[in-house]
């Protein structure tokens, strides 16, 4: 399936999503960014997603809500969502929301992703 906002690769297993144009990325393109993302969830059903935010300069609250509708989706289901690339003022409101050490887990780089990816979840029992 093609998507009109974001492209999605594959790499060691993992699906990689990259926003197609995020300077044109405002509240309207949020929303159907945010519709994408779910219908990728559900389409896909990936075990493993890494989100690159690498060009994203300001995040609105849809692009918040769908990350975490996607998180949701996926881990009901095992599966884990990672971040990457998270700067500037994104990376403020991430803080600011405390998304950064919460429900979203937050990379600096691709390759940190892929590699906590590989790593298998571990239950503390």
């Amino acid at each position: 399936m093609r998507y009109e906002y974001f492209t999605i690769n594959r790499q060691s297993g993992v699906l990689i999503l990259e926003l197609k144009d995020p300077r044109q990325f405002n509240r309207l393109l949020g929303v159907e960014f945010a519709r994408e993302l779910s219908e990728l969830a559900h389409n896909e059903q990936p075990d493993r997603l890494v989100v690159d935010l690498a060009e994203v300069g300001f995040c609105t609250s849809e692009l918040v809500e769908g990350l975490l509708r996607v998180q949701r989706t996926l881990g009901a289901h095992g599966g884990r969502v990672r971040l990457c690339h998270v700067r500037g003022r994104t990376a403020e409101v991430f803080r600011v929301l405390r998304l950064d050490r919460g429900p979203l887990a937050v990379d600096a780089t691709r390759s940190e992703s892929l590699r906590a990816l590989e790593t298998p979840l571990t239950l503390g029992i």
